[in-house]
């Protein structure tokens, strides 16, 4: 059976168990549509057929504790993936904990989600640098404060994160945020260890 069949089951099962939860969410998106490229058949298509979409489930298992799973799927390589799990534990009002399979905190790419970002698609640069274990996303701890304007007295946010992924690369990331109306000036550690 396809991976992605296997997924879509997983989460028809997954729906009945998370509406158990007190407060659990689903939002989600999907798109369709047509590719026109300018070029001659013989080289390829000259239009293609895509499709993406997305299926989030945020849990909230109580006022400290939050959990989130974001399913994927597209028509690049028609599958769909598990492309976060985590659990959020908020227990003091300027540290946030944070356990899954996390973006690094590596650019303002991470720090906000996709869907919010003003690009089209993710930025040449921050898809390159995926590649060489930045920007990516990572089985992670991440202890993190988010500026709000309520702050001003301590108009800072702070990123800090260990991680392990796959290829046995494991580091850390820490990022310190100093915030100035609207102007963010970030100062940006990464270490990463191979092997």
């Amino acid at each position: 059976m396809k991976k992605s069949v296997q997924i879509l089951l997983i989460i028809f099962i997954l729906i009945p168990v998370l509406s158990s939860f007190p407060q659990v969410e689903f939002t989600g998106f999907g798109t369709t549509g047509i590719l026109f490229f300018e070029r001659p058949v013989a080289i390829g298509a000259s239009q293609e057929v895509y499709f993406r979409g997305k299926l989030q489930a945020d849990i909230k298992v109580n006022k400290e504790i939050e959990a989130q799973l974001d399913f994927r799927g597209s028509s690049d390589d028609e599958n769909v993936v598990l492309r976060e799990f985590s659990a959020k534990f908020e227990y003091w009002e300027r540290m946030k904990i944070e356990i899954g399979n996390l973006k690094q905190p590596f650019g303002i790419e991470q720090m906000i989600k996709s869907e919010d970002l003003e690009l089209v698609e993710e930025s040449f640069i921050n898809n390159r640098l995926s590649d060489f274990g930045y920007a990516g996303r990572s089985v992670s701890v991440m202890v993190s404060s988010e500026y709000k304007k309520k702050y001003k007295t301590f108009p800072f946010s702070y990123y800090i994160s260990l991680f392990r992924n796959n290829s046995l690369t494991s580091g850390a990331y820490a990022r310190l945020s100093y915030h100035n109306n609207d102007f963010i000036y970030s100062l940006n550690y990464s270490f990463q260890s191979i092997g």
